[in-house]
């Protein structure tokens, strides 16, 4: 892959900043050729408890967060993979070796099952 990896690359999303971990290196190379895709380190003990933490933290408020709302987000997720589908291809494809046309169908399928999903809440949910 010729093109920059994102800044955050390799790094944890912890209480809603990137951070390096603190863990043990590694490398994930591409099955495809062995070329390093990207490197970085776990999280450490204290990174993941502080990453869960933070989860448990911001449950209160999605779980009062309004179904509408919640709609509102995945679909703008969904839109965001559409818009992002080929780069988001071609990582799959490097990271996985699989074809790229392989790595395009599963980057749409992606934002289908969010659809599926909303579907799906909306037919088996008891209340309004």
């Amino acid at each position: 892959m010729s093109d920059p990896l994102p800044a955050y690359e390799g790094q944890n999303l912890i209480g809603g900043s990137w951070a390096g971990g603190a863990g043990t290196a590694w490398i994930r190379r591409s099955p495809a050729d062995g070329h390093e895709v990207w490197s970085g380190n776990w999280a450490d003990r204290e990174q993941t408890l502080s990453a869960v933490g933070s989860a448990r933290d911001a449950f209160p408020d999605w779980a009062e967060t309004s179904l509408e709302d919640r709609i509102g987000v995945c679909k703008r997720f969904a839109e965001i993979l559409i818009a992002k589908k080929e780069e988001l291809a071609r990582l799959v494809a490097v990271e996985t070796g699989k074809p790229l046309w392989e790595a395009r169908t599963e980057a749409g399928a992606a934002a289908a099952k969010v659809d599926n999903s909303i579907e799906a809440i909306l037919k088996r949910r008891w209340t309004t």
